[in-house]
């Protein structure tokens, strides 16, 4: 008997046709997290139409997604019945200490971005998932915060436990710490060491019921603030670096280097744990590859959030002085003056759209026209309000006087 072969060709499509519908798996596991499916079926076995019923869902859809769902090997098909598989039961039940849905949550938020990869190689930039709308700025923050606790409890923060000898320690800072994940994992694994997890108010926020649900909210304290600026304590026997040097540059990540050693007591020691590229194999370098690629956006956002804040803190600034220069000179508050700046911004606006409609485009000359109208326009405004206003107040008073 002849063993039938299908063409060389056909192969390469059909290979090609299979990494298209890849997404299609990713979808079916996202779903299924969402929908709480694997918590409902941990410990029963229910039909069809008892998980329609409690998802509120569809019940023909329903029964295409559960098939799918056994078809992945996430579901056991028991006749008419469905119920966990091992895999899922291990991995994608919230309560299990393994479990990773979070970060497979925070992964598929990039559907839209990866979506319009063309584009954003065409145009060179970044952007995050709240940035197109696919989720809001707090569920991703949540679902990445999560995803990193996800990657610790299912054993990155047992390797760490069994790499450092922490028996002699007792007070350790953890930089950059995040949802706090290692803290309570060295701290559950050393019951003399008590820990500073020092970081933004976001991310501390999702520490919060992950340390008090450790029962460690005693020796584990949650310190807001910029590990990069705080002032911290120097008695530390323990400096905490996860998951930071892979994001900075070199000269940032040795300003954090010589502020963990000024944080240390004599014969401290300094723990730095990242990513490193072990494994060249093509199928790791895709891996690394992608995964660098959420970093990546991160640095981005920060660098444009912090652009955005020097911008807001100079036009508060530039207000406060104005306040101060008025009440300096006349002794009066002038209540109108975010008034005249506002004025002043609309006047822009204004006029840099009435050019565009002119045809005046070569920005430089858009730009002195704007600054110069506006600045007219301000200061003829300012001028009158104080011919009508301020100076009769202050001839009055002067009057009582």
């Amino acid at each position: 008997m002849t063993e039938h072969r299908p063409p060389v060709e056909n192969l390469a499509a059909e290979r090609v046709n299979e990494m298209s519908r890849n997404f299609w798996n990713s979808a079916v596991l996202r779903a299924g997290i969402k929908l709480n499916v694997f918590s409902l079926l941990q410990h029963q076995v229910l039909s069809c139409d008892d998980v329609a019923q409690a998802c509120d869902a569809n019940r023909r859809f329903m029964e295409a997604f559960l098939e799918a769902c056994a078809a992945l090997g996430l579901l056991d098909k028991q006749g008419e019945r469905y119920t966990d598989s091992a895999q899922a039961a291990a991995f994608l039940v919230p309560d299990k200490p393994t479990y990773v849905g979070d970060l497979v949550l925070h992964i598929t938020n990039y559907w839209h971005t990866w979506g319009k990869l063309d584009q954003l190689i065409k145009e060179g930039r970044t952007e995050l998932p709240f940035e197109n709308g696919f989720v809001d700025a707090p569920t991703y923050w949540t679902d990445y915060m999560r995803g990193q606790h996800n990657r610790a409890t299912a054993g990155q923060g047992d390797y760490l436990v069994q790499s450092v000898a922490l028996d002699a320690r007792r007070k350790m800072v953890d930089l950059g710490g995040g949802a706090a994940s290692y803290s309570i994992a060295l701290c559950a694994a050393n019951p003399e060491l008590r820990a500073d997890v020092v970081d933004q108010v976001e991310p501390l926020a999702v520490a919060r019921p992950l340390v008090e649900a450790a029962r460690l909210q005693d020796r584990i304290t949650l310190v807001p603030g910029d590990f990069n600026t705080i002032e911290l304590a120097s008695d530390y026997d323990v400096v905490l670096i996860s998951g930071v040097v892979l994001i900075k540059s070199e000269a940032a990540c040795r300003e954090v280097f010589r502020r963990a050693l000024g944080a240390l007591k004599p014969g401290g020691l300094v723990i730095v744990q990242d990513f490193m590229r072990v494994d060249h194999s093509a199928a790791r370098s895709f891996l690394d590859t992608m995964m660098d690629i959420p970093p990546a956006y991160l640095m981005a956002y920060f660098t444009q959030q912090l652009i955005n804040g020097l911008t807001l803190g100079s036009i508060y600034g530039l207000i406060a002085i104005g306040y101060t220069m008025v009440y300096g000179i006349i002794g009066m508050i002038n209540f109108a003056h975010g008034e005249i700046y506002m004025l002043g911004a609309f006047i822009a606006i204004i006029t840099f759209l009435l050019l565009g409609l002119a045809g005046v485009t070569f920005m430089p000359l858009v730009l002195l026209l704007v600054l110069i109208l506006s600045m007219a326009f301000t200061a003829v405004y300012g001028w009158t309000l104080e011919r009508l206003a301020y100076r009769p107040l202050r001839a009055r008073r002067a009057w009582r006087r």
